[in-house]
C-alpha cells in the first residue's frame, strides 16, 4: 500500500474516480484484516448484555462464512484458530471501498498525517457500501433498530481503518528506518576509505 501512494502522490494523473486493483498479497492482506475487524466487534459485543449488543451480533454474525470455499483466502485459513472468521462477499466489498478510500486520501497527505474520520466518513456515506450494508441487515437473524445498524456500520469502517493506520504507519516508519541504515552504512565506507 505504501507503494500504491508514493506512486500515487508523484503522478500528474489526477482524477476524482478512485481505481484500484489490488494484487492477491493485498486481497489476502484484506481478507485478514477484515475477519479481525469482525471478530473484535463480535468479541466486544459479546461481553455485554445489552439489547444493542444483541442486535450487533446478530448483524456480525451474518457477516461470517461458516466454510472456506476461495482461493484467495489461504491467509486467513491458516490464521483461524484464534476464532477469525471469513467474510461474505458482501463485507469484502465493503472493505474493499474502505480500502480505496484510505489509499486515496492517504496519498493525498503525502505521509505526515491521516485523517482517520474523514476517511470513515467518506467511506459510510458512499452509496454503495450503504447498499451492501442494508443487504447485509436484511440477512441479520432479526431486524436491528436503524441506530444499531449505522453505529455498526461505522464501527467496523472505523476499526478497519484504524487497523489499517497503524499498519500503513508501521510500514512508513520501517521504510524510513532502512533507509538510514543505507546512509550510515554508505557514509561509514567514505569515512573508512577517506582513513586509508
Amino acid at each position: 500500500m505504501l507503494a500504491y501512494c508514493e506512486k500515487k502522490q508523484h503522478s500528474s494523473e489526477s482524477s476524482n474516480t478512485i481505481r484500484t486493483v489490488l494484487s492477491d498479497r493485498e486481497k489476502a492482506a484484506l481478507h485478514y484484516l477484515g475477519g479481525y475487524v469482525l471478530y473484535n466487534l463480535h468479541k466486544k459485543h459479546a461481553r455485554s448484555n445489552s439489547v444493542e449488543s444483541k442486535q450487533a451480533m446478530a448483524i456480525l454474525k451474518a457477516e461470517k462464512l461458516e466454510s472456506m470455499t476461495n482461493s484467495e483466502i489461504k491467509l486467513v485459513s491458516a490464521l483461524t484458530r484464534g476464532g477469525l472468521g471469513l467474510m461474505t462477499q458482501p463485507v469484502q466489498q465493503i472493505f474493499f471501498k474502505a480500502e480505496c478510500y484510505f489509499r486515496d486520501l492517504a496519498s493525498k497527505s503525502g505521509f505526515q498525517r491521516l485523517d482517520i474520520a474523514s476517511i470513515t466518513c467518506k467511506a459510510i456515506s458512499d452509496g454503495h457500501i450503504l447498499g451492501i450494508y442494508k443487504l447485509m441487515i436484511s440477512n441479520a437473524e432479526f431486524e436491528p433498530d436503524s441506530h444499531v445498524g449505522k453505529n455498526v456500520l461505522y464501527s467496523i469502517v472505523r476499526f478497519y481503518v484504524t487497523v489499517g493506520s497503524f499498519s500503513f504507519t508501521r510500514d512508513v516508519i520501517q521504510r524510513y528506518k532502512t533507509k538510514a541504515k543505507q546512509t550510515q552504512t554508505k557514509s561509514l565506507r567514505k569515512e573508512i576509505i577517506g582513513i586509508f
